[in-house]
């Protein structure tokens, strides 16, 4: 079954028993989903970076409703934006969380579950209901990093969106941890890629990153006020 970037994403930020989003990936993954939107139109061969502005190079439709109205958007756009600006609004105004966990109920992975919390208040979670894309995908990333050989560009991509969204904990093992970070770090040096695309994936994770900073940054100061 063939998923998006950032549908592998949100499979992977997601607690497989309890439905939720995992808590280390909490606030980084809003922020990451959008990273992943304009890297999956980078590999499409829609997006460029200039001046470490982003440009669109070809405007015409993917077929995806999401990554289409996503690159209209950035068309439109009244002069050329960084990847933070893109990544932060993508991220806080065109829903794509919800939208996302609405295609993988439809590709029949996830499923809906309502939950109650102190029998009031109710919230949707989300478990697996086909487990076995999220688990195959685990083994591609799995061999990814641990086995020499070439990769796949979206892989690779994958792997710098899983470091900046603070998601190895959850994707890798206690004893593997330490090894994958090393790991991940080396691969993200190499030169898997085109150097253009290796330097929107380099700003879009430094801007997913700094996205999550200052959301966070800005959340302790609300709360403390």
């Amino acid at each position: 079954m063939m998923l998006t970037l950032p549908e592998k994403l949100l499979l992977l930020g997601l607690h497989d028993q309890k439905g939720t989003i995992v808590t280390s990936a909490s606030t980084a993954l809003m922020y990451g989903l959008a990273g992943a939107v304009l890297l999956e139109l980078t590999f499409y061969d829609k997006l460029d970076l200039h001046k470490k502005k982003v440009i669109v190079k070809d405007p015409s439709t993917t077929g995806d409703e999401l990554l289409d109205q996503v690159l209209l958007h950035i068309h439109e756009s009244t002069k050329q934006r960084t990847p933070k600006y893109w990544v932060m609004t993508i991220g806080n105004k065109l829903n794509i969380k919800n939208r996302l966990l609405d295609r993988l109920i439809e590709k029949e992975i996830l499923r809906k579950v309502e939950d109650k919390i102190l029998w009031v208040f109710s919230r949707n979670l989300y478990p697996p209901s086909n487990p076995l894309p999220e688990q195959e995908l685990r083994k591609r990333i799995k061999e990814a990093v641990f086995q020499d050989g070439e990769r796949e560009e979206r892989i690779v991509a994958l792997l710098s969106l899983i470091k900046a969204c603070n998601l190895i904990n959850e994707v890798f093992e206690p004893d593997e941890r330490k090894a994958a970070k090393k790991r991940i770090k080396a691969i993200s040096s190499e030169e898997t890629y085109g150097k253009a695309v290796s330097q929107i994936v380099s700003e879009i994770n430094t801007s997913i990153i700094v996205a999550t900073t200052t959301a966070a940054a800005v959340s302790s100061s609300s709360s403390s006020n």
